[in-house]
């Protein structure tokens, strides 16, 4: 019996949007957004992370399935948008999504503790290990990491810089913090 393995690609659309912060890169299968790429990561950054997802990929610069994620992160930006709607391509481990998907209910605007960001995924002492899936998170902005703090009111660590998380706090109208 031969085993023949499959040769299918998967097509990752990109393209780059002006904001605030600089240029972000926005990358998208056919089933969502799969990766946001700040100013202050590599476009290498995001094809490894890509390719570790899907293997064989095909990259394609395209604006067009890219358009409705770039409209609504411009709209964000003019403080326009206080909740994305729109499709994801997540992969990660089910700790990881369950962060992810908690993180999604921090109101634009304030901020919580990466402890209680573990209290409310059910894992209370797990703080150090939200941190690492917090940082992990493959859609900044869209999945807004940059929402949690340390309990002390410190900002902690932002893939993006210190800098971005304040100005999107600040954007936010959240108290910025130290």
């Amino acid at each position: 019996m031969n085993n023949i393995m499959s040769s299918k690609e998967t097509t990752i659309y990109w393209d780059t949007v002006d904001t605030p912060i600089g240029d972000i890169r926005l990358y998208a299968t056919q089933q969502g957004l799969c990766y946001v790429c700040l100013p202050a990561d590599t476009e290498s950054t995001a094809h490894e992370y890509c390719e570790k997802i899907w293997g064989k990929t095909e990259w394609v610069h395209d604006s067009l399935p890219i358009d409705k994620y770039k409209t609504q992160l411009k709209e964000y930006f003019n403080k326009k948008r206080v909740v994305f709607d729109l499709d994801y391509d997540l992969h990660g481990t089910l700790f990881q999504k369950s962060v992810w998907q908690t993180l999604l209910k921090i109101p634009y605007g304030h901020t919580w503790s990466y402890q209680k960001l573990a209290q409310n995924i059910g894992h209370p002492r797990a703080y150090r290990a939200v941190g690492r899936a917090n940082g992990a998170n493959p859609l900044p902005i869209f999945i807004p990491c940059h929402r949690v703090i340390a309990v002390q009111g410190k900002l902690g660590g932002y893939s993006g810089g210190l800098e971005v998380k304040r100005f999107l706090l600040s954007l936010e109208g959240s108290p910025v913090v130290s």
